[in-house]
């Protein structure tokens, strides 16, 4: 095999290898993507060992297998020695820590003055874990597969706070597993207490693992928000950490290691006269009566967790591409001769005498590439929420708010950025009036800057005032993040366009709210901004229409202007090919 040869080989086995990871991240053919994966990773396998059959002759590789079978046969008492000295060195490795001189050089009267006095605080922490966690456990965000921004906030909130006193149990953990420096002979029954401290925070800890995870395992939505950046921990992807860890094989064999110690060394309950010390040898053995009782759980549960991991590690792996080159770059490419779009400002002013607060805007450009991988004709869709000056008078009558007499008053205080940004007008004076969320984040400008496109709708939602405030308001706790390239529902630390929309109009304890249809778009579903016409389109005159008909400006590539539309035409746009070239 030549050089060339060679060279050719390895560029087809890394094309068919990222083919393989956009066919599994996009799911385009789902369910068939599995056998496509499968079948392309399959000649990935071919072209390789035609590789490696060109560099090692099959004898050579007959020869060492025959060698490598007479070896073992052997010597196969000395290999199975050595196999289970490793195993056993493993074992202690696992459960027996080292490198920290805890107690070793403290006397014994140090060593019980310290256990006694941790069993206090241990009983506290036991408290503070069982409390943070039954929160978590309990609110119902945890099994709902649709969340609000104000529903996600709060679970990553409770979310926060169990790990946040996890970690505060582990640095009580950490000290005493190394009980076994204290002498099990001379000073047995701090010894045993010391173990039974850092059991009973282990395993309980580990029973609220386990019954999160078995919650959560098939809802994305939670495991999403759990594994988002936290500000509160200086980390992200907590959740996959801790699944990891309750699954780890060292995690394992401590626990029930752990337990055959317990039932060994441990007293009687009877003899316990400490009620703190007595709590700590019931939760050793409560908890891990359950994580027990469940044992068979972990083998399913870790399937879906795993697979979750490698979802998300091969969706990672794909999303530069996606980020930079696909949308970023071949996006944004304007392929057309025209640079003028077809609304005038003229145009949009008018339009903007028919509109207030909480309507919604859809938008398309014409001869953008990034047209291409968007379904539908519309392509774009933000909020309009009206100049300061507008929903001060329009929302008057639902304030006093949340303890405010007026909008500004509420903006001032809860989203101060809006606030100042609202305030200030662009490079061409016009007012900011519209939230809405484009490659370089979520940001608020004029409609006079956000409508210059070629096409643009506007519906109403049939909500109340305060329905509508409750949206504008949500909708402003999105000012400032960065775009999802990822076009996921369940995060909130990023969002897309559409999904703005979506979210503030969510239904919640304090609003109807507005229902979407989410396709599925490459194995996950979206809201693209084309289902908010065709909901409007499909739902007219029925009993279900939650929508209503504001403005349309429609548009001519034959003519190069933009005109009023109708309210049928605009349903019409439902339907309409999202290709430009179509159009002329």
């Amino acid at each position: 095999m030549t050089i060339i040869s060679q060279l050719l080989h390895i560029f087809l086995i890394v094309l068919l290898l990222i083919t393989a990871l956009a066919a599994y991240v996009m799911r385009v053919f789902d369910p068939l993507h599995y056998g496509i994966v499968f079948f392309v990773l399959y000649a990935v396998y071919g072209q390789a060992k035609k590789i490696i059959y060109q560099h090692i002759q099959k004898r050579a590789i007959n020869r060492t297998t025959i060698a490598v079978s007479r070896f073992t046969r052997t010597h196969r008492v000395v290999i199975g020695a050595l196999m289970m000295f490793l195993f056993v060195g493993y074992v202690l490795v696992s459960i027996i820590p080292t490198g920290r001189d805890v107690f070793s050089l403290l006397s014994e009267t140090q060593q019980t003055e310290i256990v006694t006095q941790d069993i206090e605080e241990a009983a506290v922490l036991l408290d503070m874990l069982m409390l943070s966690g039954d929160k978590l456990l309990a609110n119902p965000s945890l099994i709902k597969n649709e969340l609000s921004q104000e529903e996600g906030l709060q679970l990553k909130y409770d979310w926060e706070n169990f790990i946040l006193t996890s970690i505060q149990t582990e640095e009580m953990t950490d000290r005493h597993r190394y009980f076994h420096q204290i002498s099990m002979f001379s000073n047995k029954e701090t010894h045993v207490q010391s173990f039974v401290i850092a059991y009973a925070l282990y395993v309980k800890k580990f029973e609220i693992f386990h019954k999160v995870i078995t919650r959560v395992s098939k809802n994305n939505a939670a495991i999403k928000i759990f594994n988002q950046h936290s500000d509160r921990l200086g980390v992200e992807d907590m959740y996959s950490d801790v699944a990891g860890r309750f699954f780890a094989s060292n995690s394992f064999l401590r626990r029930n290691l752990g337990y055959l110690y317990y039932r060994i060394r441990a007293p009687e309950d009877v003899r316990v006269v400490s009620p703190n010390y007595a709590s700590l040898l019931e939760v050793s053995r409560s908890s891990y009566q359950y994580i027990a009782k469940n044992i068979l759980s972990h083998v399913t549960e870790r399937s879906t967790v795993y697979k979750g991991t490698l979802d998300r590690a091969a969706f990672e792996a794909w999303l530069p591409i996606q980020k930079n080159l696909i949308t970023d770059k071949v996006g944004n490419i304007h392929v057309g001769d025209r640079k003028d779009k077809f609304i005038t400002v003229e145009q949009i002013q008018e339009m903007k005498t028919a509109m207030q607060p909480g309507d919604i805007l859809v938008y398309r450009k014409n001869w953008y590439a990034s047209n291409l991988g968007i379904p539908g004709f519309w392509t774009h869709a933000g909020i309009y929420t009206g100049t300061l000056e507008e929903m001060e008078v329009f929302f008057k009558d639902e304030f006093p708010h949340k303890g405010y007499s007026s909008l500004n008053l509420l903006l001032q205080n809860e989203h101060p950025k809006v606030f100042q940004v609202m305030r200030e007008n662009d490079i061409k004076n016009y007012t900011p009036s519209v939230v809405e969320s484009q490659t370089h984040g979520t940001l608020i400008q004029s409609v006079e800057s956000s409508a210059a496109v070629d096409y643009v709708g506007v519906v109403r939602t049939k909500l109340t005032k305060a329905e509508i405030l409750e949206a504008v308001l949500t909708s402003y706790g999105h000012y400032g993040k960065k775009y999802d390239y990822a076009f996921d529902l369940d995060t909130k630390d990023e969002i897309y366009c559409s999904e703005l929309v979506y979210d503030a109009y969510l239904k919640t304890s304090k609003t109807r709210g507005i229902t979407f249809p989410k396709p599925i778009v490459s194995g996950r579903p979206m809201v693209p901004p084309h289902v908010i016409v065709e909901k409007f389109a499909t739902e007219k005159g029925t009993e279900d229409e939650e929508l209503s008909f504001v403005y349309f400006l429609d548009a001519s590539e034959e003519t190069k202007k933009a005109f009023m539309g109708t309210e049928v035409s605009f349903m019409e746009t439902s339907k309409r090919p999202k290709y430009s070239v179509i159009q002329e």
